[in-house]
C-alpha cells in the first residue's frame, strides 16, 4: 500500500508542477535556476518521451493505454509473489504513464519543463518512468540472486 501511496504523491507532484508552468510561463520561456546546467523551459511536447515521433496517436496515446493494461496484469502478478522491488518499478513506470497520458488526452500535448544542459526537456513523470525503468533492471539483476 506505501508503494501506491508513493507513486500517487509522484503523480500528483507532476501534475502540480505541469499547471504551475502552463499557467505562469510563456511558451519556451527559460527561467534559469543554474544556467546552461539547469533551466525550466516551457515546451509543449506533442510525441512520446524527450519528444520522440511528433504528432503519432499510434505511439502517444493507444500505446501508453495497451501498455497500462498489461502493467496492471503484471503488478497483480507480482503482488501475489511479493516482489517488492519490482512492484516499485512498475508503480514508477505506471504513475509517469498515467502523468503524461493525462496531460495528452486533455490538452493535446505533454507538459515538459526541466532542462538539463542540451538533453531534451522533459518533466517529472518522465523521471518517474525513467527510475521505473532502472529499477526493474535492478530488480532483473538481483533477482536471480534472491532464487539462488
Amino acid at each position: 500500500m506505501m508503494l501506491v501511496i508513493i507513486a500517487s504523491g509522484l503523480l500528483i507532484i507532476d501534475q502540480i508542477t505541469k499547471f504551475a508552468v502552463r499557467s505562469r510561463m510563456e511558451i519556451g520561456e527559460t527561467l534559469p535556476v543554474f544556467r546552461g546546467v539547469l533551466d525550466f523551459t516551457y515546451v509543449q511536447n506533442r510525441g512520446a518521451a524527450f519528444s520522440l515521433f511528433q504528432n503519432s496517436q499510434l505511439i502517444t496515446v493507444i500505446l501508453p493505454v495497451i501498455t497500462m493494461i498489461a502493467g496492471v496484469l503484471f503488478l497483480l502478478h507480482l503482488r501475489k509473489k511479493k516482489e517488492k522491488l519490482a512492484e516499485l518499478g512498475v508503480l514508477l513506470i505506471m504513475s509517469g504513464g498515467i502523468g503524461n497520458l493525462i496531460d495528452r488526452t486533455v490538452m493535446g500535448f505533454v507538459t515538459d519543463m526541466i532542462s538539463v544542459g542540451s538533453f531534451p526537456v522533459f518533466n517529472v513523470a518522465d523521471i518517474c518512468v525513467t527510475v521505473g525503468c532502472a529499477v526493474l533492471i535492478l530488480w532483473v539483476i538481483i533477482g536471480d540472486r534472491k532464487d539462488a
